[in-house]
């Protein structure tokens, strides 16, 4: 990663095109956060109820409803409004508001410490610091690939943030 960061400045430098370096950027973007299908689950009684779903083409429904895409950094709504958004530093963006939650690595850390991850097996895990342990939810993701660790977790920040917000409305 800090190499390319190195070749993206070194190649400003020497005056390439803007083209070669929204490219570079594009395949930094698509290294970070690949699209692979995945469906985000709850466990019920042995079984999981489907919350999200990730298509290939970075399309995500719930249920059969399009409720927006992944774009790069950025989840959209189907309408074409930023729900979620990752910004250079990690730190996420909620309907253009800055959140207290930020990408460390492959897990998303709050700023009181807590951290959420995903294991191997594609469970959505805490790590409360309090505990000192991790702690699995009855969340986890179907289909999931380790290679996309970052993707899931953008996934979750859908679900999490949006209904936070219809909880306050």
């Amino acid at each position: 990663m800090l190499f390319r960061v190195a070749l993206v400045l070194s190649l400003a430098a020497c005056g390439q095109p803007a083209a070669q370096l929204a490219a570079l950027e594009k395949q930094r973007v698509a290294e970070e956060f690949p699209v692979v299908p995945m469906q985000l689950v709850i466990a019920r009684g042995g079984r999981g109820a489907l919350v999200l779903s990730l298509a290939d083409d970075g399309t995500l429904r719930e249920g059969q409803t399009v409720v927006g895409s992944l774009k790069g950094t950025r989840v959209v709504g189907a309408k074409g409004e930023e729900i979620v958004a990752v910004e250079g530093d990690g730190r996420v963006t909620h309907a253009g508001k800055r959140t207290p939650i930020r990408f460390e690595r492959e897990e998303l850390e709050s700023d009181n410490g807590r951290r959420i991850s995903v294991d191997d097996a594609g469970a959505v895990v805490f790590a409360p610091p309090m505990h000192g342990r991790r702690a699995r939810t009855t969340f986890r993701f179907e289909g999931f690939a380790p290679k996309a660790r970052r993707t899931a977790l953008l996934v979750l920040l859908v679900v999490v943030l949006e209904n936070e917000k219809e909880t306050e409305e």
